[in-house]
C-alpha cells in the first residue's frame, strides 16, 4: 500500500470531505450524505467549486445520489460542484428571518429538476414552505420521542415526499425506524456488527478468517507466506490477477506469488493478501461501502503516521489499525472473537477491542472526521501536533486512492 504522496492540487480547496452512505429498506446503498468542512474555517459549500471534489466522490456507488447542502441563492448548482444534476440532492437551509427569498431560491431550482432535501425537521412552522418543495424529508430519529416521530410520520403523509430517519445508532434501531415506514436510513448503525442471534457463519467466512489470522503469523518468511496463500486457490488468482493491473506499475508481468513477494517485499504483499481477503466477505453494497472505509482509513494512517515524529509505533501497525477497523461489521461477529489468536500488537488489539489508549486515539479522529465533529478533529490533530490542512490533504488522497483499489477488486 506505500506509495509517493502525490502533489495536492493547487485548485483543490484543504476541505475534508467525507461521505456518510444513505440506505435503503433492503439495506442496499441509496445515496451519500457529504459532510464538508474547510481546514481553515473558511466556507467549505463554495470553496468547494474544483474537479477534486467530482474525483473525491466518485467509485464506491457511482449511481449514488450526493446529498449536498446549498444555500437557496445558488442558481447553478451542478456547476458549481462539477456533479450532474440527477446525481445532485440539495440539501435546503432556511432561517426564519430569510423565509422569502430561500423559499423562493429553492422554488426555482425545485422547477429547473434539482431534488431537494429538507434536514432535522421536528416539525417547526417556518419549514412549512420548504416540505411543499422536498423530495426527501429527513427526520433526527435518534433525538425525538417516539409519539413525536409517530405524529411528524402521520402528519408528513399528505406530503409527496420519502421519509429519511437519520442519527440511526444501531441494528436495532434501523428495525425499529422500518415499522414507522421510513423509506431511507442514515448513522452509524451500517458500520456496526449485524449480529443474528442463532445465525452461524459460514464456512467460506470462517476459511476467510483463518487466512486473515495465517497472514499476520510473527517473523513471516517468503516461503511461509506464499504457503498461506496458495492454500487458497482463489485467493491466489485473484492477488496475482491485482498484482498484473495496470495500476501496481509493475513493468514485467507478474508469474506466481513467490514472485509478486519478492517484488512487493513481505509487509507491503501481506497488507494486498489482507485487503483481498477482506473485500472477499460481503459483496453487498454495504459490504463494498465498508472494504472502502476500511482502506481509506489505512491510508489515511499511512500518510500521517509516516511523517510523525512523536508516535510510539510505525506507520506500518497504523495501516494495520486503520484496515481492521471495520473487520466485525464485514463478518457480522463480535470483534474480541475475531481478533482472538491473532498475533496483533496488543496496543491495536486494544483499540479494536474499544479499550482507549493511543492507538484508540487515531481511530476516535477517523470517526470524528467521518460524523463532521471538528471540535474531536481538532483536539486530536493539535495533540500530535499534525497540520489541519494537511490532515484535510492526507483525507482527500486516502479517499482517491481507496476508489482505484475498489475499482481494481471490483473488476477482477
Amino acid at each position: 500500500m506505500s506509495q509517493a504522496v502525490p502533489e495536492f492540487e493547487e485548485q483543490s480547496a484543504p476541505v475534508f470531505i467525507s461521505r456518510q452512505p444513505i440506505f435503503d429498506r433492503d439495506k442496499s446503498l441509496y445515496a451519500y450524505n457529504v459532510v464538508l468542512h474547510h481546514a481553515e474555517g473558511k466556507d467549505a459549500s463554495l470553496s468547494l467549486a474544483t474537479e477534486g471534489m467530482s474525483d473525491a466522490l466518485h467509485g464506491v456507488g457511482e449511481k449514488a445520489r450526493l446529498f449536498i447542502s446549498c444555500p437557496a441563492s445558488i442558481t447553478v448548482p451542478d456547476e458549481l460542484f462539477h456533479i450532474e444534476k440527477d446525481r445532485l440532492g440539495l440539501v435546503m437551509d432556511m432561517s426564519p428571518d430569510s423565509q422569502k427569498q430561500s423559499r423562493m431560491g429553492y422554488a426555482k431550482l425545485k422547477k429547473q429538476g434539482f431534488y431537494l432535501v429538507l434536514d432535522g425537521y421536528t416539525g417547526q412552522p417556518h419549514y412549512d414552505a420548504l416540505v411543499a418543495l422536498a423530495d426527501v424529508i429527513i427526520l433526527p430519529f435518534n433525538k425525538l420521542p417516539i409519539p413525536t416521530v409517530l405524529g411528524l410520520a402521520r402528519q408528513l403523509k399528505k406530503s409527496n415526499a420519502h421519509l429519511m430517519a437519520s442519527g440511526i445508532r444501531d441494528w436495532e434501531s434501523f428495525e425499529g425506524a422500518k415499522v414507522f415506514k421510513f423509506k431511507y436510513f442514515h448513522g452509524p448503525f451500517f458500520g456496526t456488527p449485524h449480529v443474528v442471534p442463532g445465525r452461524s457463519i459460514s464456512t467460506s467466512s470462517l476459511s476467510r478468517i483463518r487466512l486473515l489470522k495465517a497472514l499476520q503469523a510473527p517473523s513471516p518468511t517468503l516461503e511461509s507466506l506464499a504457503n498461506v496463500v496458495v492454500m487458497d486457490p482463489t485467493l491466489s488468482y485473484k492477488l496475482l490477477k491485482f498484482m498484473n493491473t495496470a495500476s501496481m506499475g509493475f513493468k514485467s508481468r507478474i508469474t506466481s506469488i513467490p514472485h509478486a513477494i519478492t517484488l512487493l517485499g513481505i509487509v507491503p504483499f501481506t497488507r494486498w493478501a489482507l485487503a483481498v481477503v477482506m473485500s472477499e466477505f460481503d459483496n453487498t453494497t454495504r459490504g463494498r461501502e465498508l472494504v472502502y472505509l476500511a482502506l481509506q482509513r489505512s491510508r489515511f494512517l499511512e500518510l500521517t503516521g509516516s511523517v510523525l515524529e512523536n508516535v510510539s509505533y510505525a506507520a506500518d501497525t497504523l495501516v494495520l489499525l486503520g484496515l481492521f477497523s471495520k473487520l466485525d461489521a464485514l463478518v457480522g461477529m463480535p470483534m474480541d472473537q475475531l481478533l482472538d489468536d491473532m498475533p496483533l500488537n496488543p496496543i491495536i488489539r486494544d483499540a479494536l477491542n474499544g479499550r482507549q489508549n493511543s492507538a484508540r486515539e487515531w481511530l476516535d479522529l477517523l470517526e470524528a472526521i467521518e460524523t463532521g465533529d471538528w471540535g474531536i478533529v481538532f483536539k486530536i490533530v493539535n495533540k500530535y501536533d499534525i497540520s489541519s490542512v494537511d490532515a484535510a490533504k492526507n483525507y482527500f488522497f486516502a479517499a482517491s486512492w481507496a476508489k482505484n483499489i475498489i475499482g481494481v477488486l471490483e473488476s477482477q
